[in-house]
């Protein structure tokens, strides 16, 4: 499975997702307790995605280090 997609699967998996906190949080009849448990579960799941997606950037990062690696060994291969 593609590291994007990985990290994708892993975000959209949790229930509720932002989307839905959002929604529950313009709900006229959500209370303004309700509203802040919401908003402190949003938070979490933000701060969860961007966990995520940092580490699926950086092991991104990694993986187009080593193919430049290799292509440039490849290359100089080659050349000689």
């Amino acid at each position: 499975m593609p590291i994007c997609s990985l990290a994708a699967l892993i975000i959209s998996s949790d229930k509720p997702s932002l989307e839905e906190i959002a929604k529950k949080m313009e709900d006229k009849q959500t209370t303004l307790d309700e509203s802040l448990a919401l908003f402190d579960k949003g938070v979490k799941k933000s701060s969860e995605c961007l966990k995520v997606l940092n580490e699926t950037k950086g092991k991104a990062e990694l993986l187009i280090k080593e193919l430049d690696g290799m292509t440039k060994t490849e290359l100089n291969l080659n050349e000689n």
